[in-house]
């Protein structure tokens, strides 16, 4: 199985000494600007003024260009959106009457769920020919894919599946977050050229004739054109590193190599390729799935690996011909693999409709050979067939997607459930929607699938739709788990939306910082998963001593509150921590070898919980 973190890793090694050039090249600009600066300025450093003075012209030089790079980080943190708006983008709606657009959220829409991870936004390039897509945010919560109008119009369903998993790829290994300080560091010296050519322009107005001020913008100009060149170059290098790894990954999303190889040959026989003609295209040109610039930028200079050679890589057998893609109809003439999924997921066993779609699209499991699936006729919504279609529907719009979350969360206690419609708005619009769930995973798929409807609401209609669910749960007078974590998956993935949570800090390293949090949250698991062969003492003791915590004692069973306090702990670990407690706990669910629908459920909201997806527990046989 592909360890997407072992990857990601392996990718970081390789562009670290990409980037620790880029650092040396900051250094030499800052030391030649602090050079440039007693030239103009210091009669004592011409008659063999001491080496502090360079020192200290050189660090503020390099503190001013570090600003720079703050100011626009900071800017860039709003997220993924601000980027998709910066380029002429518009949001696509949840339920857009376009068709290509219909399927492009449903593919993404797909992808999501298969993946675990938390549905981003979507936006459309619609004044972009050219065949592209990217993936921007600062978070796995503020994400967000968009497509060229191009993409939409040449690429069959199969092969945006491919692009989307390809995006998918830079969303879980961590880029989007790389590709932001890139071009924040590249502002930095941006700013250092900018800088120099009001100095230039100002000393001109000023007096007519060159200065020493004049002088200095000219120097300035000068170091921030060589330095903002050594800054493309290196992040050209980053990012063609990266393409690689994406190409890969999109392949253990899709499982069909031959469709990304062939939307590739598609952008190659396109008669506008991949270009992208916003003027902003430039400074985000690393974001984008091919080369969005013209010849100029190619060579080293060149944001993505040669087309040629990603597609040998995924098509050995190629013939070097590119395709001349056609308009794609926006429904398949046959049958995809996604619609054989679709079809397996309606037939499998428990817990099967969301396990099985993540172990399918991470190539850990198979489809059962002695399933012989009929082949759905053509269904432009894939596997979200599966999903009843009423709820899908309700899902889409702003206000029906906070009718369905209210009915996934009703009692099953009739007096409680009276109870709680009683307190809602137009109650049998709920009522209609809580018919039984017939699938394991259906559940958890459609909370996930009601988020794009739900950023559509106002930051008051938002606040409503918080308290009414809050005290819809709290009807029966307690919280019980299973609800405060639907609850904390909608709130954690939405209230950065609106501006109601900063990212944490990091602030622990160690599982011994977190202890008390630990306990807490390992004796809950614990107990979930406790049965005659494997009691709750047991599990609870394997987890403390794979996570190093020794002579901790299994407490009664968590409140709310408490499991509240771990998981916001929790979130300001580091990565790597917060990656060996879910690999912790990923063990210890599939430690009798099966994995149940609630556990699963639990693993899949503690990973988006802590922005931090992994591959889930393996079904089945087989064990850890």
């Amino acid at each position: 199985m592909l360890d997407f973190f072992e990857q990601q890793d392996s990718a970081k090694r390789r562009s670290l000494k990409w980037l620790l050039l880029y650092l040396l090249g900051l250094a030499l600009v800052s030391g030649l600007t602090g050079l440039l600066f007693l030239a103009a300025f210091s009669t004592s450093f011409w008659r063999g003024g001491s080496v502090q003075l360079l020192l200290g012209a050189s660090a503020a030089s390099l503190g001013a260009m570090l600003l720079f790079c703050a100011f626009r980080y900071l800017s860039l943190l709003q997220g993924g959106r601000k980027v998709a708006e910066a380029l002429g983008a518009r949001p696509v709606l949840p339920a857009p009457e376009d068709p290509l657009e219909r399927r492009f959220a449903n593919v993404v829409a797909e992808m999501a769920i298969a993946a675990g991870l938390p549905m981003p936004g979507l936006y459309l390039q619609e004044q972009e020919p050219g065949i592209n897509a990217f993936a921007a945010g600062h978070t796995l919560n503020d994400a967000v894919i968009c497509v060229t109008r191009g993409a939409l119009q040449a690429l069959s369903r199969d092969e945006l599946q491919a692009v989307v998993g390809h995006e998918f790829s830079h969303i879980l290994n961590g880029d989007m977050r790389l590709n932001l300080r890139l071009t924040a560091g590249l502002y930095g010296l941006v700013g250092l050229g900018q800088l120099g050519r009001q100095l230039w322009h100002g000393g001109n107005s000023r007096r007519g004739r060159g200065g020493r001020g004049t002088l200095l913008g000219l120097g300035l100009m000068l170091l921030g054109y060589v330095g903002q060149q050594w800054g493309r170059l290196m992040r050209a290098a980053v990012s063609r590193q990266r393409e690689f790894l994406a190409d890969a990954a999109a392949v253990q999303f899709a499982r069909q190599p031959l469709a990304l190889a062939n939307a590739l040959k598609k952008v190659g026989g396109h008669q506008y390729a991949s270009l992208i003609f916003h003027r902003a295209g430039e400074e985000y040109s690393h974001l984008f799935f091919c080369q969005g610039l013209g010849s100029t930028f190619s060579g080293l200079f060149a944001t993505h690996p040669p087309l040629a050679e990603r597609i040998r890589r995924l098509d050995p057998a190629w013939d070097g011909r590119y395709l001349a893609p056609d308009p794609a109809d926006p429904a398949p003439e046959h049958p995809s693999r996604a619609e054989v999924t679709s079809q397996w997921l309606k037939e499998a066993p428990v817990s099967a409709a969301l396990a099985g779609a993540l172990a399918i699209a991470q190539g850990t499991t198979p489809p059962p050979k002695s399933a012989e699936p009929r082949l759905l006729e053509t269904d432009p919504d894939g596997w979200l067939a599966v999903l009843p279609a009423d709820k899908v529907t309700a899902a889409r719009d702003p206000w029906l997607a906070r009718q369905l979350i209210f009915a996934l969360l009703l009692d099953g206690d009739e007096t409680v459930r009276r109870r709680q419609l009683a307190n809602l708005t137009r109650a049998e619009e709920v009522e209609a929607l809580a018919t039984p769930l017939t699938q394991a995973g259906e559940r958890l798929a459609l909370l996930e699938l009601c988020l794009p409807a739900l950023r559509q609401l106002s930051p008051q209609q938002y606040k409503a739709f918080r308290d009414d669910l809050l005290q819809l749960m709290m009807a029966d007078g307690r919280l019980a788990i299973s609800e405060w974590l639907a609850y904390r998956l909608l709130t954690h993935q939405l209230d950065s939306h609106f501006g109601r949570r900063a990212a944490p800090l990091v602030r622990f390293h160690k599982p011994a910082q977190l202890t008390d949090e630990l306990t807490a949250l390992l004796s809950a698991l614990a107990q979930q998963l406790a049965s005659p062969q494997a009691p709750a003492e047991r599990l609870f003791g394997l987890a403390c001593n794979q996570l190093g915590l020794y002579r901790q004692q299994l407490q009664p069973e968590p409140s709310v509150t408490e499991l509240a306090r771990a998981v916001s702990q929790l979130q300001q670990a580091s990565e790597p921590l917060r990656r060996r407690v879910l690999q912790t706990l990923s063990k210890l669910i599939a430690l009798d070898r099966q994995v149940s629908e609630v556990e699963l459920e639990w693993f899949h909201l503690l990973a988006i919980c802590l922005d931090c997806p992994i591959p889930a527990p393996r079904l089945g046989p087989g064990g850890p």
